[in-house]
């Protein structure tokens, strides 16, 4: 080597602090018992080298942190990148209290984003009952929207010369409304699959008491979600509906709409009867009107105080929509 060649290396070389020096040493302590547990090694492993990396506690003594990575540790840069990868994706994970076994088995989420990283968990987890392996999480992420979940170079990467890499921006793009309501549809139509299955499980009558309360609500608020996702795949060209909101607010539908009627049932003992449209669920928590699944028809209708329907059926005409009162 030259002595304009040691120059540059000394160069290179930066003195740390002696807080920088402690929480280096710190550091590497905890690098070296990450490996001695196997079990966790790649999160606490990972995390250390983030901060040293991130901190560049490693200029001391080397030039890049490619080299420390090979020099200190012994493992190869693609290995420690590994380690520092899967360190993210877990504490993404471990946000939403989920914890992972290895860093293999969520080796196929590098490189995505936080909520790309949950969106495909999510996916694996319901395609396997739960227990999403490496091969899932693979299938999930490769029928994600292509650059939805792409997240930009990472900063302090080295390049190809040794030399630390720019920080970039990390890059947000929204996928084609298109391909994100298709994957989101076949999401929906897979965990609503999973929740009839289990409504046919044999265990199902011994917890049906426990579950009753909460899940009707839930299902209720989504049986509405739905009903909205329906009538505005129903909508005829230049016109639109109450109660989506784009941005800006929507017109009311013409009342010479072709739409279907809304039908409405008076009963003649105090309780009527409406059903789980969009519109009339928008309009009953707007009116504050109590309503009630009717369970004697498997819920596929609510009960309303006979009282407040005239109110409720101004009100939907007032929106634009036709009203078909029937008399039970």
């Amino acid at each position: 080597m030259t002595a304009a060649e040691i120059a540059e290396v000394e160069e290179d070389i930066a003195v740390l602090t002696s807080v920088e020096e402690a929480r280096r040493d710190e550091l590497e302590e905890e690098i070296t018992g990450a490996f001695a547990d196997v079990a966790a090694s790649f999160v606490r492993a990972g995390a250390a080298l983030t901060e040293i990396r991130d901190s560049k506690l490693y200029k001391a003594t080397h030039r890049d942190f490619g080299a420390y990575i090979e020099d200190r540790w012994n493992i190869s840069r693609p290995r420690g990148y590994q380690l520092i990868e899967g360190a993210r994706i877990a504490g993404v994970l471990s946000t939403a209290g989920i914890q992972t076994a290895s860093e293999r088995q969520i080796r196929p989420l590098s490189g995505l984003n936080d909520p790309a990283i949950l969106d495909a968990w999510e996916t694996a987890s319901v395609d396997t009952m739960g227990r999403p392996s490496a091969a899932a999480l693979a299938d999930a992420r490769s029928r994600q929207t292509p650059a939805w979940g792409a997240s930009a170079p990472e900063a302090g990467r080295t390049d190809r010369s040794g030399a630390d890499a720019p920080d970039l921006p990390k890059a947000r793009r929204r996928a084609p409304l298109g391909d994100s309501f298709k994957h989101a549809l076949g999401e929906a139509t897979r965990k609503a699959t999973t929740l009839a299955n289990l409504v046919r499980d044999d265990r199902w009558q011994a917890n049906v008491d426990s579950l009753r309360g909460g899940a009707r609500s839930d299902l209720g608020r989504l049986i509405e979600s739905l009903q909205q996702v329906y009538d505005a795949l129903s909508v005829v060209e230049g016109q639109t509906l109450p109660g989506l909101v784009t941005g800006a607010n929507l017109a009311p539908v013409s009342s010479k709409s072709t739409r279907k009627p809304i039908t409405v049932t008076r009963g003649s003992k105090g309780t009527s009867y409406v059903g789980y449209d969009y519109a009339v669920g928008q309009a009953i928590e707007r009116l504050q009107i109590r309503a009630m699944p009717d369970t004697n028809r498997k819920n596929k209708r609510r009960a309303i105080p006979t009282s407040r329907l005239d109110d409720l059926c101004a009100a939907l005409e007032a929106d634009g929509h036709l009203v078909e009162v029937v008399v039970e």
